[in-house]
């Protein structure tokens, strides 16, 4: 098996409009073992209006179709389920459907409002920083079934654009909390590329990355979050490097919501 992109959205996410074939034409001629598409499930979003919810029957439908249009490649199907904490019932038979190859569980609204918008960080920046820290932990021990946490910094990368002075390592007594949860719970952690990107800070993947790993972290993720099929896989391989250059050899890979380890010396170069 090789490694590939697992945090891809397409048209069955309310923030895309991406079509699932044009991506696995793109994702063929990449050279993918494998493509999966996990797109949304976020409940109260009010900045898109009111749900951003994948219907996952339709889609299941279109990637059967697809898998037999495209049998050189297997077609997976997964999930970005946003925590709600008024909805965990919800969300947990969101989880537990059976079509589902991966389950992302991310954080990106509180009370509706989205942490994506700088107006939630005026006041101070790192107050919110460690009320959204805590709502991913709060999320990790919900009970809800997922496989890996994603961008657990979303809200640290605003944060950093009202307040530069702020470091990651700053919320360290979070952020130990959250990685020894995803540790006992045998859950990977995300390196969001998108993410990344906007913070555009090396040090900040290092730190992190390394605080995991000297607390046994082992389970690793490098996703690229794309919503435009321009987007997929696209500079992961600067962060593959990263990831071997803070001592990583593995990264997961998940089918039927199994954990694969794929060695980071066997990844394709074809990450653009």
């Amino acid at each position: 098996m090789h490694y590939y992109d697992q945090h891809v959205h397409s048209k069955y996410s309310a923030d895309s409009s991406a079509s699932l074939s044009v991506y696995i034409r793109k994702a063929i001629r990449e050279g993918f073992s494998h493509f999966v598409v996990t797109d949304h499930i976020d409940l109260n979003y009010r900045a898109i209006g009111e749900h951003n919810i994948c219907d996952i029957e339709k889609r299941h439908k279109e990637m059967v179709k697809l898998q037999k249009e495209y049998p050189n490649i297997t077609l997976l199907e997964g999930i970005e389920l946003g925590y709600d904490e008024n909805e965990i019932p919800w969300l947990k038979e969101f989880a537990n459907n059976k079509l589902l190859d991966i389950v992302n569980l991310s954080v990106h609204i509180y009370n509706c409002e989205s942490f994506y918008y700088k107006e939630m960080y005026k006041e101070d920046a790192r107050k919110t920083v460690n009320f959204y820290l805590s709502l991913i932990y709060d999320a990790i021990n919900s009970g809800i079934d997922f496989d890996v946490l994603c961008h657990f910094d979303y809200a640290f990368r605003t944060a950093h654009e009202v307040d530069s002075s702020l470091k990651i390592l700053d919320f360290r007594e979070m952020l130990e909390k959250i990685f020894k949860c995803l540790i006992d719970k045998d859950k990977s952690l995300e390196l969001n590329v998108k993410v990344q990107k906007l913070i555009n800070d090396d040090q900040h993947v290092l730190d992190f990355l390394g605080l995991y790993k000297s607390l046994g972290g082992k389970n690793l993720t490098i996703s690229s979050d794309a919503h435009k099929v321009s987007k997929l896989a696209r500079k992961c391989d600067k962060y593959i490097a990263l990831a071997k250059q803070a001592g990583f050899n593995e990264v997961c890979c998940y089918i039927k919501r199994k954990k694969y380890n794929v060695g980071i010396m066997k990844m394709k170069r074809r990450y653009i």
